[in-house]
């Protein structure tokens, strides 16, 4: 069938990501969810509910240990009863980061997702991919979990990535099999793909025959990104939805004779437009909807929702009103007769634009084509959700290691008279206490040397190295020890080297000691240069930085991973140490 005037062949669903119910900080969070769903799931009509993670914030009241706390849950356990008596729909909620940290593998200890959720106690939907499917006159539709939360979950920082084993990846491979022959198939998880860790082929690869990844987990970015969303490879979409913590942001998704439209939202603002035919060409997926159908319906249709009755409806495509009247069919589907072949070429835009009864009014433009063309999304949102950060994060930390370890190397093989501006770190390279002093700490972090061993749980010792942790047996695979590596040797080795270096010999750049011909301009701005590099106030400035950045790190470990990590923490609290006494030598 093609898209007509009858309520038929169309269902929705809403989705709300990282709520962060905490018991420390926005009390506001479970009080606007539950207002929500009695105001707002109670227009909308929603066949299901799926909340994709972080459902509890587990941080302490000052945002740097972290735990699950029973209260959390049971006031998100209060918030699901509630929302579940306002209508009775399917309601599924993912794991997110944040509910399992400090969460043991063997005990299941502090578990409370298993407990107080919907979908927890559902034992299959704990491994790496589970399938729910909505079953309709119409057809069948799957919507296949991704499950990479970490098992154990360590404690915050390094519990941001997911990753998947071999295992994990033949079970979603199993499932991605089992819905093959549905009509449709929705994939659900916490992380973008960009934040899981798999081995080949690949995430991406599994789950390529369905149409959309819907997720969360980055929050907007400080809302740096407010709408994420990309097309891959395998022509998927993928959409990442802003947070609910902070942004009170929600999604209606809808599938409408088989093609699939969405509308993200903040919470409170009516009335809410979804055009689903035309749909928007940005989302445009041939391979896996029937985008033809567009060519053959017979009307617009819109979903229109609000709190309050809709008392007119305009519909412009190409700025030019349409011809036919919008009616309302039943419930929120609107319609208005249309003319496809009259747009069969290229691109067009259709504006929608709805008022309710309290004058409220709400305007969406979309591009369409008929023929299934798809145009194009921002970069910058596709960038982030599409580049491999596994390999991107690799490639800074190793980039910051060459930039440390190789002028060490270099200098200490020099055979030749240096220049001035090369003179102190040939020193720094001939002084053999210094020297090995220095390069040891920095082959030690890339070689792998543990950070610190200490309380990765607070029941669990385990220790954590710049390839990831390990704790219960088990090596957790976590690209933000790399983003702290390249920090701890840009931000700290770098600048103490350098420190040294021109602490046992100032560079003298002046211009009569200069080997280099240069005008008077340049010949100016080296004696500034000299005199800056000759003011041991200049060096004082970078190493009391450098010190007081790596003090506060040493006080993070402490804090969060106890007073073991603090004390067998050899490139945090030992190096500190070591540097120190590096500096008082050189003075």
């Amino acid at each position: 069938p093609y898209p007509g005037d009858q309520l038929t062949n169309i269902f929705w669903f809403v989705q709300i990501s990282d709520i962060h119910i905490s018991k420390w900080q926005g009390s506001k969070r479970a009080d606007d969810l539950i207002t929500f769903c009695q105001q707002s799931l109670s227009v909308i009509k929603p066949e299901l509910v799926i909340v994709t993670g972080d459902l509890t914030d587990a941080k302490d009241q000052y945002k740097l240990s972290s735990t699950q706390y029973r209260k959390e849950w049971e006031m998100y356990n209060n918030v699901l009863h509630q929302c579940r008596n306002v209508r009775k729909m399917r309601w599924i909620d993912l794991q997110g980061n944040h509910d399992a940290f400090d969460v043991s593998a063997l005990s299941r200890k502090r578990d409370y997702y298993r407990l107080y959720s919907a979908s927890g106690g559902i034992e299959k939907c704990r491994l790496s991919s589970c399938r729910f499917t909505y079953n309709t006159s119409f057809g069948v539709y799957s919507f296949n979990t991704l499950n990479a939360i970490p098992d154990p979950g360590p404690r915050r920082p390094y519990n941001f990535f997911g990753s998947f084993d071999k295992k994990g990846m033949e079970l979603i491979k199993k499932q991605a099999e089992a819905s093959k022959s549905d009509n449709m198939t929705i994939w659900i998880g916490h992380y973008p793909l960009s934040c899981i860790i798999s081995p080949q082929p690949g995430i991406r690869h599994l789950i390529r025959d369905g149409i959309a990844y819907l997720c969360g987990h980055l929050h907007t970015l400080q809302d740096l990104v407010t709408k994420m969303y990309a097309v891959n490879g395998e022509n998927q979409y993928e959409l990442e939805l802003g947070d609910w913590k902070d942004n009170r942001k929600y999604r209606i998704v809808a599938i409408d004779h088989d093609l699939l439209s969405f509308s993200d939202n903040q919470h409170g603002d009516w009335p809410v437009i979804i055009v689903t035919n035309p749909k928007d060409a940005r989302f445009s997926a041939p391979v896996h909807e029937p985008s033809l159908r567009i060519m053959h319906s017979t009307h617009v249709r819109m979903l229109i929702f609000s709190t309050s009755p809709i008392t007119n409806i305009t519909v412009k495509i190409d700025n030019q009103k349409i011809d036919g009247k919008v009616r309302n069919v039943k419930g929120p589907l609107y319609v208005t007769k249309w003319n496809p072949a009259r747009y069969k070429n290229g691109f067009h835009t259709i504006t929608v634009i709805a008022t309710d009864s309290h004058g409220r009014v709400q305007q969406v433009s979309q591009e369409f084509s008929v023929d299934g063309a798809r145009s194009s999304l921002e970069v910058i949102p596709s960038l982030i959700l599409l580049h491999d950060n596994n390999f991107f994060f690799r490639i800074l930390f190793f980039v910051a290691a060459v930039v440390n370890v190789i002028p060490l190397l270099y200098f200490r093989s020099m055979n030749y008279r240096p220049n001035p501006l090369t003179r102190p770190f040939l020193r720094l390279a001939q002084n053999g206490r210094i020297y090995y002093s220095l390069l040891l700490q920095e082959l030690y972090i890339v070689a792998g040397g543990p950070w610190f061993i200490g309380y990765i749980l607070s029941d669990s010792i385990g220790f954590m190295n710049v390839y990831g942790l390990y704790v219960q047996g088990q090596f957790i695979y976590e690209n933000l020890t790399y983003v702290h590596g390249t920090f701890q040797l840009l931000f700290f080795n770098l600048p103490v080297t350098f420190s040294i270096a021109l602490l046992l010999d100032p560079i003298d750049v002046s211009p009569d000691g200069s080997p280099f011909n240069l005008n008077q301009g340049l010949k100016i701005m080296k004696r500034a240069f000299n005199i800056v590099l000759h003011h041991k106030l200049f060096l004082f400035i970078i190493m009391v930085g450098s010190f007081i950045w790596q003090l506060s790190n040493c006080f993070i470990f402490y804090y969060t991973y106890g007073l073991m990590a603090l004390l067998i923490s050899p490139v945090r609290t030992w190096s500190l140490f070591i540097s120190v006494y590096l500096v008082k030598i050189s003075w």
